[in-house]
């Protein structure tokens, strides 16, 4: 029986050489697809009008079709340029939510903004009013942590 699965393994990995198969762009088409697909069954029954629920069969179609043709695409050069501008526009967003989700687990630090460049300063909690200088711009402010 493994024989059978690795002839199966060996016969894709043929057949995908050379395509672009799944990137990141195509893993957040796959996940705007479930959403849509979810909130479809979800919305299908609350509502009267069937223009909704067509609107949301379409979007989900097209969605996967889109899906379809870029994992089984050869010309590469034009699916990593369209990933590149994806990841460009997704990466600070990621980031941002990252950061702002271990700030919030963060006990021991409080997180200011300096008020004169932006800069999220960390500070240690619990200390009273102290004096901060800014690294960046090197601007004082006396603050409570």
């Amino acid at each position: 029986m493994s024989r059978f699965f690795d002839k199966l393994r060996n016969g894709m990995a043929r057949f995908m050489y050379g395509r672009n198969g799944a990137d990141a762009l195509n893993w957040a088409i796959f996940v705007l697809y479930l959403l849509i697909l979810v909130l479809s069954a979800l919305v299908a029954p609350m509502t009267t009008r069937v223009w909704v629920y067509t609107l949301f069969n379409a979007l989900s179609f097209a969605l996967a079709v889109v899906y379809i043709f870029r994992a089984f695409s050869r010309n590469l050069d034009k699916r990593r340029a369209e990933n590149a501008r994806f990841l460009q526009w997704w990466t600070p967003k990621r980031q941002a939510v990252r950061n702002w989700n271990f700030r919030r687990r963060d006990r021991e630090h409080c997180y200011i903004k300096c008020r004169h460049c932006g800069t999220r300063l960390r500070l240690p909690r619990g200390k009273g009013k102290i004096q901060v200088t800014c690294p960046k711009c090197h601007e004082t402010t006396i603050t409570r942590t």
